[in-house]
């Protein structure tokens, strides 16, 4: 069972939810869009226990894979190491296998300075898919994980996060419609 109970969460004066519920289908791809401030940043931090909500309770089981808006890649560190940097020491080899899988091997000896926008974002992607592999995550949450890629190579991106998101419960967010159309099994309007 993966739900939002009875959440409530304010920032000063604004009010992002009041008595929020919801209950995420199982092992199904659930796209969350809304406007700008309708909070699906925050649900998507509440569910990761990053931000506490003021009343109310996440209730999920199991292990979490969270990918940020922003890469947050590790400006000192190469491209591989960035991703190794989040696996468990038995699991560093993951690293060359989903580089591969998002056409980024040769990149590997690079630094987050040397990358476009959308290579850095691919190369989060990369970290996020290994570190769900390695931790065995069954809920993922993405937040507006293909914002910098262009479309041929978000559309192949998408079809690389429904083979690896199989039996897994994610939560997707996004303002775009044809990548919500692309990516959900339902979509969720905040």
């Amino acid at each position: 069972m993966t739900e939002f109970v009875n959440i409530s969460k304010k920032y000063g004066d604004k009010v992002v939810f009041d008595n929020f519920s919801l209950s995420v289908p199982e092992e199904k791809i659930s796209v969350i869009m809304g406007e700008s401030g309708k909070g699906k940043t925050t649900l998507l931090s509440i569910a990761a226990g990053i931000v506490n909500p003021d009343r109310g309770k996440f209730v999920h089981s199991g292990n979490i894979s969270y990918m940020f808006q922003e890469p947050r890649l590790f400006s000192w560190f190469t491209v591989s190491r960035n991703i190794e940097a989040v696996l468990p020491s038995d699991k560093k080899h993951l690293s060359r296998k989903y580089l591969s899988f998002i056409g980024m091997e040769e990149d590997s000896g690079k630094y987050p300075r040397e990358l476009s926008g959308g290579m850095k974002q691919r190369v989060s992607f990369a970290r996020f898919l290994a570190y769900t592999e390695a931790t065995d995550a069954n809920l993922l949450l993405l937040d507006e994980p293909f914002s910098s890629i262009d479309e041929n190579m978000t559309a192949a991106m998408i079809e690389i996060l429904k083979n690896s998101a199989k039996n897994k419960t994610v939560l997707y967010v996004t303002h775009n419609s044809n990548e919500a159309e692309l990516v959900g099994d339902n979509i969720i309007e905040l």
